[in-house]
C-alpha cells in the first residue's frame, strides 16, 4: 500500500514487475494491508480492527479484542498465525484458524514494527532494539522474546534456505 492508500502487488506472471489493484477497491479505506497463507489479505480497517478475505468476496471481521485499536498488522506466509501492533505498541497474535481468539503478548517488549519469520517474529522495540521469540506453537518455544546483538543473530534463530537454484543480480 502506497502512501496514496493505493494497494499494489506483484503479479505472478509478471516477476518483479507491480501491478496496480483494480479489484480490492475495499482496500483504499484501509490503514495497513499484509498477505498470509494461501493468499489470505489481513487488514486494518478504518475503525482500528483486523479484517480478512480468503477469496469468499468479502470481509471478515476477526475475532474480538475488545475495544483495542491496532496500527499494524502482519501475516506469515507459513502458516495461519497472524500479529497485529496497538497504537502503543503492544503486541497480540492470533495463532491459527483452529484458534482464532486474540492474545497479547505480556512477556514482550513495546514495538514500533514487527517480521514474521519461518520459525519465529521479530520486533524492533521503541528504543531501536531487536527482538526475536519464537511462534506460539513451534517446538521449543518457552513464550519468551529474546533480545539480539545483532541484525545477524536473526541466521541463528531460523533455518536457512536452501539457496542453489537463486537468481543472481549484477
Amino acid at each position: 500500500m502506497d502512501e496514496r492508500k493505493q494497494f499494489w502487488f506483484m503479479a505472478t506472471d509478471k516477476p518483479f514487475e507491480w501491478t496496480k489493484n483494480q479489484d480490492f477497491k475495499e482496500l483504499e479505506s484501509m490503514t495497513d494491508v499484509t498477505l498470509g497463507k494461501d493468499a489470505k489479505i489481513w487488514a486494518i480497517s478504518p475503525e482500528k480492527g483486523v479484517v480478512s478475505w480468503d477469496q469468499s468476496k468479502h470481509w471478515e471481521i476477526s475475532s474480538s479484542t475488545s475495544g483495542v485499536k491496532f496500527q499494524k498488522i502482519y501475516a506469515n506466509p507459513w502458516n495461519d498465525q497472524v500479529w497485529a501492533v496497538d497504537a502503543v505498541g503492544n503486541v497480540y497474535f492470533r495463532e491459527s484458524e483452529n484458534k482464532p481468539a486474540w492474545k497479547k503478548e505480556k512477556k514482550g517488549p513495546k514495538v514500533q514494527m514487527l517480521a514474521t519469520i519461518d520459525n519465529g517474529v521479530v520486533g524492533l522495540d521503541m528504543s531501536n532494539d531487536l527482538w526475536y521469540r519464537k511462534f506460539p506453537n513451534y517446538q521449543g518455544n518457552s513464550g519468551n522474546w529474546e533480545k539480539l546483538d545483532e541484525l545477524s543473530d536473526i541466521l541463528s534463530k531460523t533455518r536457512v534456505a536452501d539457496t542453489s537454484n537463486a537468481m543472481e543480480f549484477s
